[in-house]
């Protein structure tokens, strides 16, 4: 009767929830891992930005180690590296309020 539904129902339910946990599992292994590491230091006394990544997907593992050279700027040095100052440009658009813009910037692009 009823408690052997009971158990048919039960048995459902932890065949449900194994069939998701091993999905989950699954998709976990088939999802790639990647770590990007970018930090200043010292390699054998001269300054290096490093950049350390690592990959990881199933069962494959990548690691990328490399120091790049650097020259490190005192603030007073930084103002000869600066991008250059320039001026706003001078464009202004004047548009009627009751005119659709739709034809205007059909026009300019025609240009």
């Amino acid at each position: 009767g009823s408690g052997s539904n009971n158990r048919l129902a039960d048995k459902r339910d932890a065949n449900n929830n194994n069939q998701r946990v091993l999905r989950t599992l699954q998709q976990q292994q088939q999802q790639q891992h990647e770590v990007v590491i970018l930090k200043l230091a010292k390699r054998n006394g001269l300054p290096c930005l490093c950049l350390e990544g690592r990959q990881i997907q199933c069962d494959n593992d990548i690691e990328i180690h490399q120091a790049i050279p650097v020259t490190i700027l005192r603030r007073a040095e930084m103002q000869n590296h600066l991008p250059p100052q320039i001026n706003m440009p001078q464009v202004q658009l004047e548009l009627p309020l009751k005119r659709p813009i739709r034809p205007l910037v059909d026009k300019l692009r025609a240009l």
